[in-house]
């Protein structure tokens, strides 16, 4: 055991001995803000209260992580007592020791589930391995975190307000287990890489963080948005039975206050699958908020994107060379729909003027000169992540910002997506990454063969060069090539797969559609 005080008191954590047989510390579920529970519910977050004596921070707890539906056993899980962190360090601080560099981790999930402090299902011991302290979050999902009445008591967007003062929360405290407050890497997967762009488009992130890794996510992305969150709030209401006056927001308010968070939850997730929505759709994600004060964000993450109005720090970013394999195994009718009508503007979340034209565009782009099923598999990757992801590249690219992109294409036995959903296609499918960057406890179904651990290794060096020097191959001998960095005169990216190759200029045609669409429609 052992023992750290910060200003909320004593916490006790533990040795560990990691995987690859390196001693590290951790400190489990320690608090980051008050919880919101009662009238706090949809209010923005609170700093952390001090507690008494020595808190035990040995242990995480599934009561600790956002109450959430599990599609697995199909039963309201967690709680909204969620706020709490884990960190992860190589070494605690002594006198004269040099402090290390931090990467903090927002979770995927698509805003409505997963967590970031069950070290039963996930640890961050490849990286800590590769000395760097490591900081894992949990944030308010789906309706706690997003819902919207636009009033000063349900702005939205509170899972991204806790995700700020959970960066304030390391500001503060992070020396004390060995981590350099002002050398700080935000990464994150899917919903996290959305996360972590729209921390970079927020005016109240300036300061907390120093750069930023992006995996397979853009506030772009069309799920990562709520085009219609009035509708989904009404919906919600009306499903919950609420019988009074729509338009008194305060009764609305209270109406939703009474309610246990099991049903809320469960009420949430079925308004989300009825919604008619063609593709990816998660119900109750980040919007652009009406009420400025205290607000997140209030305007259009493309407008800010195109306009440069983000934190200018050195980036990594980048998707998966499958990315749409996902909707084939979590909406397999839409698919089917697709690829037997060819309806591409359907699936977008746009009211387009001129269908027809976008429908043959699609087509030419995707179904000329292949297979029905792999265009339409790559028209979803582009829709949902690659073309959003390519795109906000190119306004880094165009704003200066020091950046490298990827494609990741390996297939081997940690693939996190495909080994949970048994997909067969040849690749890797969204989130693939993250079992290359992260040990996912529950996605081993294979056996790693020795070049899956030896790739996994390059990559979390990777990760981690990036984190300490802003490069991810400061020296070409750690990882045998060097990355050249993404500029809008070069469009240089790395095919991370089993050769590494430089590629450029990821499909400009398929890409030109979107760029169409998006400068139209994104208002």
């Amino acid at each position: 055991m052992t023992n750290v005080t910060i200003a909320q008191g004593k916490l006790k954590g533990a040795e560990a001995i990691s995987e690859n047989g390196f001693k590290y510390y951790r400190f489990l579920n320690i608090p980051y803000a008050k919880p919101p529970v009662g009238r706090l519910r949809f209010k923005n977050p609170e700093p952390a209260e001090p507690w008494e004596g020595e808190r035990d921070a040995t242990k995480s707890s599934l009561e600790n992580i956002s109450c959430q539906f599990d599609f697995v056993t199909k039963e309201i899980i967690g709680s909204e007592d969620c706020l709490y962190l884990n960190i992860s360090t190589p070494k605690l601080p002594s006198s004269g020791s040099k402090l290390l560099p931090v990467m903090f981790y927002l979770h995927g999930g698509g805003f409505v589930r997963g967590n970031g402090t069950i070290i039963e299902q996930s640890t961050p011991e490849p990286l800590v391995d590769n000395d760097v302290v490591v900081v894992t979050i949990n944030y308010r999902l789906g309706v706690f975190g997003f819902l919207s009445l636009d009033t000063a008591e349900v702005t939205g967007n509170m899972g991204l307000k806790d995700q700020v003062i959970a960066l304030k929360w390391v500001q503060e405290n992070i020396e004390k287990f060995g981590g350099d407050k002002n050398n700080v890497t935000i990464f994150g997967v899917s919903a996290g890489a959305a996360s972590v762009e729209l921390l970079m488009l927020s005016s109240t992130t300036r300061g907390l963080f120093h750069k930023a890794i992006l995996q397979s996510g853009s506030s772009i992305n069309d799920w990562a948005r709520s085009f219609k969150y009035d509708v989904l709030a009404s919906n919600l209401i009306d499903l919950l039975g609420y019988n009074g006056n729509k338009e008194d927001k305060n009764a609305v308010c209270e109406f939703l206050l009474s309610l246990p968070a099991k049903s809320l939850t469960l009420a949430a997730a079925q308004v989300s699958f009825k919604f008619p929505a063609k593709g990816l759709f998660y119900g109750f994600v980040p919007i652009v908020e009406q009420i400025e004060e205290g607000a997140f964000i209030c305007i259009n993450p493309y407008k800010l994107l195109k306009e440069g109005k983000f934190v200018k720090v050195p980036v990594t970013r980048g998707f998966c060379n499958l990315e749409g394999a996902i909707l084939s195994a979590v909406k397999p009718l839409a698919v089917k729909e697709l690829t037997e009508h060819k309806n591409f503007s359907q699936f977008l979340p746009y009211d387009l003027n001129d269908e027809e034209k976008y429908d043959k565009n699609f087509h030419d782009a995707y179904l000329k000169g292949n297979q029905v099923d792999t265009g339409v598999i790559d028209f979803i990757g582009d829709l949902h992540f690659a073309a959003g992801v390519w795109l906000s590249s190119l306004f880094f690219a165009k704003y200066g910002i020091s950046e490298y992109v990827y494609k990741f294409s390996y297939d081997g036995a940690f693939n996190s997506l495909k080994n949970i959903l048994d997909i067969k296609l040849k690749g890797a499918c969204h989130g693939d990454d993250t079992g290359y960057v992260l040990n996912k406890m529950f996605v081993n179904k294979k056996i790693p063969e020795e070049a899956d651990v030896i790739f996994k290794s390059k990559i979390t060096k990777l990760w981690t060069n990036f984190a300490k020097t802003a490069n991810p191959t400061p020296s070409a001998n750690d990882v045998g090539f060097e990355w050249p960095k993404f500029t809008e005169t070069t469009k240089a990216y790395v095919n991370l797969d089993k050769e590494i190759t430089i590629e450029t200029n990821y499909e400009p045609a398929r890409i030109q559609i979107f760029e169409e669409i998006y400068s139209t429609y994104e208002k």
